[in-house]
């Protein structure tokens, strides 16, 4: 080979080269990431206790044990409700199980689409539910199959013993695109049903309402719990047309009530009352349910029920025999009606009033005098 032949081959050669160099500088463009799904939890204020934010208010558990499904939308450019005029079923998740560890984690990893358009919905609900054959009978007894077209739903049925009764959450985040890398989508739970507590007030020879209903200062008298006695509350009933069983949109959190309202007596024992339930001169009020005992109520209204409650007063009196007198009382309230709302926590206060035993003089009846009548003696002998 002459150089003239080497020469052009060298220079063939660099420009090879030169090529190959600018080929690789043009695919060093850096491709937008995938971003997987995190999710985030707080409770709505209205469902924050005096403990963690993250225990469901009324519930035995807490949001972190029991933790949290999720329904999801792939929707690409369209709102949700839109893409739901022809419903549709999930696309993207089902019923997802979503725990707490250090953080909130879930598999498979689901990841964000990057068409800065497109959406995606997210539906949850807690504690999470696994169906199961055959199904519960109380709290949660089903939710949504990965063929349910439309919005996804859970059933619940309101637990006849108010201890086994479970507060319901749910949370929307809609129409949600692309976050920023590490910004997880968070949850803003609300409470599902209507919570009762209870409370009582003792009164004693007391009118604390006039014929208006209204305070009757006038009447009054002076509401002392005498030292020796006690009122100890042994149960309270609640029983109302109520709507056991019911079905949740979780979209919106609207409910569908079946079948239709029945009447059911709710009951809390002496075992499911706090140390409140006995009350003194010196506590003569005190609310009267813990905080895993309050009893859960499906949203509806102008519910027609009633109050009973069964209490005894205790009075120490140590010339009985028993060392005290003890008188049970059984009083049911007249029927009124009420309105429950989604997510609102009521107390109900008991007036219990007492009528003591007064002891007064109010006359000595004067002798009546008999006319004179004789009486014969017998002569002495």
């Amino acid at each position: 080979m002459d150089m003239k032949a080497i020469f052009r081959f060298g220079l063939i050669a660099l420009a090879a080269l030169a090529m190959s160099s600018c080929a690789k500088e043009t695919v060093v463009d850096q491709v937008d990431p995938d971003t997987p799904i995190e999710f985030g939890t707080y409770l709505g204020r209205a469902a924050q206790t005096k403990g963690s934010v993250a225990t469901l208010d009324a519930a035995t558990v807490g949001l972190q044990t029991t933790g949290f499904g999720v329904y999801a939308f792939y929707t690409e450019d369209k709102e949700y409700a839109t893409f739901q005029t022809t419903p549709t079923a999930p696309n993207f998740m089902v019923n997802q199980k979503v725990t707490y560890g250090t953080a909130w984690t879930y598999t498979p990893v689901k990841y964000w689409p990057n068409e800065t358009s497109h959406k995606v919905s997210f539906f949850a609900y807690a504690p999470y539910y696994q169906p199961t054959t055959p199904a519960p009978t109380e709290n949660i007894t089903s939710v949504s199959s990965n063929t349910k077209e439309g919005n996804p739903t859970l059933t619940f049925a309101v637990a006849s013993d108010v201890t086994n009764q479970k507060d319901l959450l749910f949370a929307t985040s809609p129409n949600l695109t692309k976050p920023a890398v590490n910004a997880p989508t968070k949850f803003t739970f609300k409470h599902a049903l209507a919570r009762i507590g209870f409370k009582a007030n003792v009164l004693v020879d007391v009118i604390n309402e006039d014929e208006n209903g209204e305070d009757d200062d006038s009447n009054k008298g002076n509401g002392n719990l005498a030292s020796e006695t006690t009122v100890t509350i042994n149960s309270i009933k609640l029983t109302g047309n109520f709507h056991t069983n019911g079905t949740l949109d979780l979209t919106d959190g609207t409910w569908t009530s079946t079948p239709s309202a029945e009447k059911v007596d709710y009951v809390l024992s002496a075992s499911d009352l706090t140390a409140a339930k006995t009350l003194t001169t010196t506590e003569p009020s005190g609310l009267l349910n813990t905080d895993s005992e309050y009893m859960m109520i499906i949203p509806a209204d102008a519910i027609p029920m009633s109050v009973t409650v069964d209490y005894d007063v205790t009075t120490t009196d140590a010339a009985l025999n028993t060392g005290s007198s003890i008188i049970n009382n059984v009083i049911t309230s007249d029927i009124f009606n009420f309105k429950f709302d989604q997510g609102k926590a009521y107390t109900f206060v008991l007036h219990l009033g007492l009528k003591s035993v007064e002891l007064t003089v109010e006359e000595v009846t004067a002798w009546d005098d008999q006319s004179n009548d004789a009486v014969n003696v017998p002569k002495l002998q």
